[in-house]
């Protein structure tokens, strides 16, 4: 029963400065006037979807497999056209939640056979920034910079 833009205004968060702002529900994203605001979706948007977020986001965050699908043996392959369909509609995509360890990462970029151990995510952020997208929410920045730096013709990020 608690209205985030209400929560916020109370903590006396500057949003027109300070707040860069993700949230699954539009209405929420409508009220606030962030600079960065972005509508996050659980599935791939449909191109109307995207058409509608253009009016009123900056951006959409995404799992993952939205822009990099897994096939049947769970091999990370081709990059869907999420990226290119948003950035046409002026969208940036950012795609969450890069993680190291091998059970989050498709099979082909796995390390070992331990489940928690940690696998190739330096490859499977270069695969995604190399798919387009503008920004990486992560739990291994490091990691994510190793792999985002790996790209000829980016400027090396720290």
């Amino acid at each position: 029963g608690l209205w985030l833009p209400d929560l916020i205004a109370e903590a006396g968060v500057d949003v027109a400065t300070d707040l860069t702002f993700l949230s699954f529900d539009d209405e929420a994203i409508r009220s606030i006037q962030s600079p960065r605001r972005y509508r996050l979706f659980e599935k791939s948007p449909a191109p109307r979807e995207l058409g509608r977020v253009s009016e009123y986001a900056d951006g959409i965050g995404v799992r993952r497999k939205a822009v990099l699908p897994k096939d049947i043996g769970g091999r990370v392959g081709e990059p869907s056209k999420l990226v290119e369909k948003a950035h046409r509609r002026g969208l940036e995509v950012l795609v969450w939640t890069h993680r190291p360890e091998n059970q989050h990462l498709p099979s082909n970029l796995r390390v070992g056979s331990n489940p928690h151990g940690h696998g190739d995510a330096a490859g499977e952020a270069a695969l995604l920034f190399a798919a387009g997208i503008d920004g990486l929410i992560t739990d291994v920045p490091e990691v994510a910079l190793v792999g985002r730096n790996r790209l000829p013709g980016l400027p090396v990020a720290h």
